[in-house]
């Protein structure tokens, strides 16, 4: 009997510590489960997220909880990152609906930057507020390329089925957007070659190359991305093959020199390259570099193909053009020559030893000999530079034409110099304010520091010339000189005419009221 009531008691205190402790939680959450797609046939519940293939990104979990849930809470779904830490966890679905239902299935869509093996899910509540258990760790791959990868040696997108090489050679994938932010799988001739992840691969030895974009050990396989095969030959029957050193590789402009193969074969094929592009017809053991061409300068070197070897490029050799030097224009390839002004032309040049010649409209300018020259007349001018040293003595080079012309025209405006108000000043001062020189095609240039000083000018009121002012500016102090001026000005053969200006000064007067009386009665008084 005291057994009995000792397990009576026990029994009721655990059920009473129970219930208190179900009350104090409120809520438990499970850890969500993998549910089967109701959407697809089949009914076994998924393993691995292997979204992205053809458009497809629909999963569904099991969610399970015990407790209550107060009638405004939300289960909010939540994913980890890659390595599991839900410290910026994403949410996947939020349920509002489910506050009655401890067991219920619910779909998600994963992010499309989803990558990796390690992710894990759980769920929360927010009323109350309880962070339920994590699930395990899944493989889940948003897979935006789900189409075969093309790989070449080029990178233009060209499969090349084989390649035969004496040396190291880089394949790479070619044929998806931003192909660096993705991971990869290697093989060769069907073997995984790990630690290989890059979008390219320095391949070192012969074998059948092909890569896959890595999207896990689940998912890769549903992803599509097989390439195409490469087979490369490295080292085969190359023979070192090299241009013979030439006698010089800086040549003048009268210079020409034969590049020549240090090897020969009959059955092989010959093709020289200049800047590793293919020169024209030049399929002989030798290629003549004439210097007189102009773009002759460059990187040279021959290839080798035939029947049973790889083909096979020499090392470039470098031909320098000897006769570089430069000539620059120091002042302004267009000018304005402006009446009794001159214009100073100039060129610099890193010639060796260097000789001038100037000409004006292609006649050369009697002696003007210097690197500068001041000119007075319209024209196209340029320089003729001549290197007089060095190992290429006596070669030429013009400099860029300058083109120098007069204005078709002038035109100038005249302004108030100080502060004017109508009626309100007592004097003002009127002057130039700018001179513009106007070419034939419209175009108007400001001159007025360069010629203001230049023009013969007389100013008119009226429309009558004002005795005595003939200089840019002309002063006013009385209301007698009110009116309306304007400017004219001369300089060589153009004569221009300025706006109008009118001026009212203040006039000196004093204006009085006389009246026959200051008290004003009704009845007629006047």
């Amino acid at each position: 009997m005291k057994t009995l009531t000792k397990i009576t008691f026990f029994t009721a205190f655990c059920m009473l510590f129970s219930a208190y402790q179900l009350s104090a939680q409120a809520i438990v959450l499970n850890a969500p489960e993998p549910a089967d797609n109701p959407n697809l046939s089949g009914s076994t519940p998924w393993t691995a997220v292997c979204a992205g293939n053809s458009g497809f990104n629909e999963y569904f979990v099991n969610i399970t909880w015990i407790g209550t849930a107060n009638a405004g809470n939300e289960f909010i779904l939540e994913l980890s990152d890659a390595t599991g830490s839900f410290a910026n966890a994403q949410t996947l679905q939020t349920i509002s609906d489910k506050n009655t239902v401890k067991d219920f299935d619910t779909s998600f869509a994963i992010p499309t930057d989803t990558r990796g093996e390690g992710y894990k899910m759980r769920v929360r509540s927010t009323d109350p507020e309880k962070i339920g258990n994590e699930s395990p760790a899944y493989n889940m791959y948003y897979m935006d390329v789900t189409s075969n990868l093309n790989i070449s040696e080029q990178g233009d997108g060209v499969p090349p089925g084989t390649v035969c090489s004496t040396g190291p050679i880089t394949l790479q994938v070619d044929n998806i957007s931003n192909p660096e932010t993705y991971q990869y799988i290697w093989f060769r001739s069907g073997t995984e070659l790990t630690g290989e992840t890059g979008h390219t691969l320095n391949v070192t030895q012969s074998g059948m190359y092909n890569v896959y974009i890595d999207y896990g050990p689940r998912c890769t396989g549903s992803g599509n991305t097989d390439s195409n095969i490469v087979d490369v030959t490295i080292g085969g029957s190359g023979t070192g093959i090299a241009v013979t050193a030439p006698s010089k590789t800086a040549l003048c402009s009268t210079d020409s020199e034969t590049l020549t193969i240090d090897q020969t074969d009959a059955s092989w094929s010959y093709q020289w390259f200049k800047n590793d592009v293919a020169i024209l017809g030049a399929t002989a053991t030798s290629y003549t570099v004439d210097a007189s061409v102009a773009g002759f300068e460059g990187d040279y070197a021959i290839e080798i193909s035939g029947t049973g070897i790889c083909n096979e490029r020499s090392s470039a050799i470098t031909i320098t053009n000897a006769d570089v030097y430069t000539v620059d224009v120091e002042n302004e390839i267009n000018m304005v020559l402006l009446p009794t002004q001159s214009q100073t032309l100039s060129v610099s040049t890193t010639a060796n030893t260097p000789s001038y010649k100037w000409f004006r409209n292609g006649i050369e300018i009697a002696g003007e000999t210097n690197s500068a020259i001041t000119i007075s007349q319209d024209g196209e001018y340029y320089a003729e530079v001549t290197q007089t040293g060095g190992s290429c003595s006596v070669s030429s080079k013009n400099s860029d034409v300058t083109t120098v012309v007069s204005p078709a025209s002038f035109e100038m405006t005249i302004n108030y110099t100080n502060a004017y108000t109508s009626c309100e000043s007592t004097s003002t001062i009127l002057g130039v304010e700018q001179i513009n020189a106007v070419a034939t095609d419209g175009t108007k240039t400001d001159v007025t520091s360069a010629l203001v000083d230049g023009f013969t000018y007389q100013w008119t009121k009226d429309g009558t010339a004002v005795s005595g002012a003939t200089s840019s500016t002309i002063s006013l102090a009385s209301n007698a000189e009110n009116g309306t001026y304007d400017l004219n000005a001369s300089v060589d053969s153009f004569t221009v005419d300025s706006n109008s200006l009118n001026v009212q000064l203040l006039t000196s007067e004093t204006i009085s009221i006389a009246s026959s009386g200051t008290v004003f009665c009704s009845g007629g008084e006047t």
